[in-house]
């Protein structure tokens, strides 16, 4: 590095001047170079698969990326329904679970804020039924999980209501499988069960609410859908981690409301669905 001297005869050492990084060649940009010049088919050929390849690693990072801080985020999932009848024999079932209801909304809602969604296939095959839950992120990865089991005859069901047994079991948990989530041990909302307990005070969220427009198109949109107020906020309650839900679509969470327009989506979109 050479020195500069000034017209007043002052000594001026330049500063290092940094040359600029070169650019990243993509493999998108080699096949645009190699169709300029007309390169042979083959050698095309193998840079748009190097060039799939990469997208496609690029989108499975994403994915597990996405499902990662899904995962952080999703809280326990309640058992919330309880389950108790006395068998023929005099056996005495007791027991609480998470419908699949509760198991999809809680994870659906946390899914649709990472950009992440699911969906089952389902066939029967030689008396066994097949539930494949996949997870799919919306740069286009998807993974799933798969399990198997015949139809539940217990309990004196027809033919149709022991199949519809068992893929609503298949689904319940394949999701849960895939999801990483975990069941708590039992729902700890006491409005829910009908006895009314001691709650925490709600902790404050960060960033502030969502707009009066948002909080007017959510609470619209839960209507048309018909999802009950009560339900929907304590939704948000149990994704954002805090001790009560929100007493009015005003009070969600500005955080929230990604996920809260992805989960309306999907109901709107399945309703869309049925009608047609």
């Amino acid at each position: 590095m050479e020195a500069e001297k000034q017209s007043g005869g002052e000594i001026v050492v330049p500063s290092e001047r940094r040359q600029p990084a070169p650019a990243q060649v993509t493999p998108h940009m080699l096949i645009a170079k190699a169709i300029d010049r007309g390169m042979d088919p083959d050698t095309l050929a193998k840079l748009i698969e190097l060039a799939q390849q990469q997208e496609r690693e690029a989108a499975r990072k994403a994915w597990v990326a996405a499902m990662s801080r899904f995962r952080a985020a999703c809280p326990p999932v309640a058992k919330s329904r309880h389950v108790y009848y006395t068998t023929r024999s005099g056996d005495v079932v007791d027991y609480w679970h998470s419908p699949l209801s509760e198991v999809a909304d809680t994870i659906g809602f946390c899914m649709g804020a990472e950009g992440l969604s699911f969906r089952w296939e389902q066939e029967q095959t030689e008396g066994k039924i097949t539930v494949r839950c996949i997870v799919s992120h919306e740069d286009g990865h998807s993974e799933h999980s798969e399990l198997h089991a015949s139809p539940d005859q217990s309990g004196g069901k027809n033919a149709i209501q022991a199949v519809g047994s068992t893929v609503t079991y298949l689904q319940r948990y394949t999701l849960m499988g895939i999801a990483g989530v975990a069941a708590s041990d039992q729902d700890d909302d006491g409005r829910q069960q009908g006895v009314e307990k001691a709650e925490p005070a709600a902790a404050q969220p960060k960033g502030g609410t969502v707009t009066p427009e948002q909080a007017q198109a959510l609470q619209a949109r839960c209507e048309a859908a018909g999802v009950p107020e009560g339900r929907f906020l304590l939704l948000v309650a149990r994704t954002m981690k805090q001790g009560v839900p929100p007493e009015s679509f005003a009070e969600i969470p500005a955080s929230a409301f990604k996920a809260c327009d992805h989960w309306l989506s999907e109901r709107e979109g399945a309703a869309d669905s049925e009608a047609s």
